[in-house]
């Protein structure tokens, strides 16, 4: 018992484990504040391959009538494939 609370210690210590904390901390907020079908709206534009691979019964969010979906989500193609590599 007293080998798994050192190695636990050493673990909160550790730059890694506090920056895993970190982003689940964020994503948390992240889920808090948007629905899934407007998260498989932004996989679908900023990450395609991801979006095709997980196929998730949820359906994305639809741009309203006459705006495209550069438009909706205020990013161009080109600058979510710029952004994400």
């Amino acid at each position: 018992m007293k080998k798994n609370f050192v190695l636990l210690e050493k673990a909160s210590k550790d730059k890694d484990f506090k920056m895993t904390a970190t982003l689940t901390k964020n994503l948390k907020k992240l889920r808090k504040m948007y629905e899934l079908p407007d998260v498989m709206c932004v996989l679908q534009h900023y990450l395609p391959d991801l979006f095709m691979r997980l196929m998730l019964p949820t359906k994305e969010t639809e741009p309203p009538t006459g705006t495209s979906l550069e438009d909706f989500l205020h990013c161009t193609v080109a600058r979510a494939n710029e952004i994400m590599v």
